[in-house]
């Protein structure tokens, strides 16, 4: 930035303004040129960036720990219109307290804006400079014929906090009552109905929002209705509300369908419904309005996982990435489709590149154990998954493989306390289940054990490996009948597993001359090794077979012979 007039005057007053309060506007699209400009005269620059969505004075509170010569510099205030021209009004007299100057970069929008909305802010004021002119201009109030105006509100948050939504509340019906511009009228109205919706205060909401769309359709705002329905589409995805969204999404397609965000929205409703195919066919059609939609193709490879159809999912996935290299979510999503496909290296290395973008992705760190527990690496596996645990305490399916690696370590019951934590926080994880009664099963504790692996069945029909332990513990129970009827249920889910597990469920269901034929096959194919095979308690119904000894001894290296 050159030191034309006006900038040599802001420094002029800048300086003496040293250990003072003193608020300053300046005028300026060139914020980093305005920076090394004060930098460059000396002056212990404090960046405020209120895009982060950060309280401007909290931020100035800490004023007393700068040198005598900081300035803040502050920008981005347009990010929280409208809430924070009525807070920083009511507010203003915290300035005088803060004894350094504090300069606002602004647009000539938002001078624009502070002098209608805020304007006891606006009178504190020391001086406005337009340094982008060559002359300083103390503006009086340039109010301009009304305009559309649509303000960035904020609808999705980690956390709902309760009173400061309140708060919020109460600044934007002191808005109301400075502001006479419909434009600005209706996008209050609108950001108090998000307000009272995540309150769950729905009857509030409607009738606000209501209000912000009669205004705008009275202005033949096309653009500010489009953009109100999105927005209560998106509040309603926040708030789970699923049946609102397809209402809602719906009417927005009447209004604009060539949207391919709003078939995304419809998408996530429908599946989050268990309307699969629903969503697949709105999916069909965001990608056809837009085939670099990489949320679209991540939504497209969810939906297909749902469905099974594991090898559609990973081409949806990969083609996520495609679109978006650096979407971690497409990256974890892509290892667990591999994982479940068996390519375990390559899942890794998927789940190490989401880690890569996302270090804090719990989802990647949880398939990044998966993959290390398959590869026999079991310390480094846990490690992951403690990992996991630690950046997100309610993920089920980070407990289930931590429980899963220390019955691995011999940790039964620890394993035992964290699939519990698994279970309570997803009673329908049927593999938290079905591993809790693994670990049941090594301490004796059978009936225990029983119970679980039902459980998980219950959860999960189809799942040909649990029921290989239940159709087992049956049998060591003495329950014949159970048995058979279990070994009936199981036996076409079975046909689609590897020649291993299929070794496994005829040796349990009492077919010792199937598993032996089987059991060879995959030996063979090094499915498995011989060792594993001997300490396998599915085999224990045919260890004493000399068959079976004779078979471990042909594929067990030296010195390690006999079942």
């Amino acid at each position: 930035m050159t030191s034309t007039l006006p900038s040599r005057e802001l420094l002029n007053e800048l300086k003496l303004a040293k250990g003072k309060n003193s608020l300053i506007f300046g005028i300026t699209e060139d914020r980093d040129g305005l920076s090394q400009l004060l930098k460059s005269n000396n002056f212990d620059v404090r960046l405020i960036d209120l895009r982060d969505n950060g309280n401007l004075l909290q931020m100035l509170v800490d004023w007393k720990d700068t040198p005598g010569n900081a300035v803040y510099l502050i920008y981005g205030l347009s990010s929280q219109f409208p809430a924070v021209l009525g807070y920083l009004n009511l507010h203003r007299d915290l300035l005088y307290q803060i004894k350094r100057p504090v300069l606002m970069a602004v647009s000539e929008y938002e001078i624009r804006e502070i002098q209608k909305h805020a304007p006891d802010l606006y009178r504190y004021r020391s001086r406005t400079y337009n340094l982008k002119s060559k002359g300083k201009i103390e503006t009086k109030p340039i109010f301009s014929e009304s305009k559309p105006v649509y303000y960035k509100l904020p609808i999705f948050e980690e956390k709902i906090d309760a009173d400061a939504i309140r708060d919020r509340i109460k600044l934007d019906e002191y808005m109301l009552g400075t502001i006479t511009d419909d434009y600005n009228k209706s996008e209050i109205f609108m950001d108090i109905a998000v307000s009272y919706y995540k309150l769950d205060d729905l009857d509030k909401g409607d009738d606000y929002s209501r209000k912000s769309m009669h205004i705008k359709e009275l202005l033949n705002d096309e653009k500010g209705i489009i953009l109100n329905y999105d927005r209560l589409i998106q509040v309603f995805l926040f708030k789970t509300q699923y049946r609102k969204v397809i209402q809602l999404s719906s009417k927005l397609l009447k209004l604009n369908p060539t949207t391919a965000s709003t078939y995304e929205n419809l998408a996530e409703a429908y599946r989050m419904l268990g309307q699969i195919d629903k969503s697949l066919e709105c999916l069909d059609k965001a990608i056809e309005l837009d085939p670099q939609a990489a949320r679209s193709w991540f939504n497209m490879g969810l939906a297909l996982d749902d469905l099974g159809r594991k090898d559609e999912a990973l081409k949806a996935f990969e083609k996520a990435i495609e679109t978006d290299p650096e979407d971690a979510a497409a990256w974890a999503n892509n290892g667990y489709a591999l994982y479940y496909l068996g390519r375990i290296e390559e899942s890794l290395k998927a789940s190490e590149k989401a880690i890569e973008f996302d270090p804090q992705a719990a989802e990647a760190w949880t398939n990044k154990s998966s993959a290390l527990a398959q590869m026999g690496r079991i310390k480094e596996s846990l490690e992951a998954s403690e990992k996991a645990v630690n950046l997100n305490p309610k993920l089920a399916m980070a407990w289930n493989n931590k429980g899963s690696v220390l019955y691995d370590l011999d940790r039964a019951e620890e394993a035992i306390e964290a699939l519990d934590r698994a279970i309570e926080l997803d009673p329908k994880l049927a593999m938290a289940w079905s591993n809790k009664g693994v670990a049941l099963g090594s301490l004796g504790r059978m009936e225990d054990a029983l119970d679980a692996y039902e459980k998980a069945i219950e959860h999960d029909p189809k799942d040909a490996i649990t029921y290989i332990a239940l159709v087992r513990l049956y049998r060591k129970l003495g329950r014949e009948a159970d048995s058979i009827e279990a070994c009936k249920a199981a036996r076409d889910l079975i046909e689609t597993e590897s020649e291993y597990n299929r070794a496994c469920f005829e040796a349990v269901c009492g077919s010792p001359d199937a598993a032996l034929a089987l059991l060879r096959t995959a030996l063979e194919n090094k499915e498995e090794t011989a060792d594993w095979a001997r300490r396998d308690p599915d085999f224990e119904f045919i260890r004493d077979d000399p068959r079976f000894a004779a078979l471990l001894d042909e594929f067990s290296p030296d010195g390690e012979m006999g079942a």
